[in-house]
């Protein structure tokens, strides 16, 4: 079985996502999953708060962990 880890990236600021995708990578998940939607899923989220790219996030992310996939 392999378990994965999904990003809320209209929830989390950079900062958060990397050190979460960092921790999942060393307690050894074997996936990292972002959304790539100009809108969030959450319907109550303001619209106008900033939202990471998820090209943008991945790219990101590929450069702090080690062993996980993206």
């Amino acid at each position: 079985m392999k378990f994965g880890y999904f990003v809320r990236s209209t929830v989390f600021t950079y900062p958060e996502v990397r050190d979460l995708s960092i921790k999942v990578d060393n307690l050894g998940f074997d996936s990292i999953h972002v959304n790539d939607h100009f809108l969030g899923m959450d319907t109550r989220q303001d619209r106008r708060e900033p939202m990471l790219d998820a090209i943008m996030l991945l790219t990101a992310l590929a450069v702090e962990t080690k062993k996980v996939k993206l």
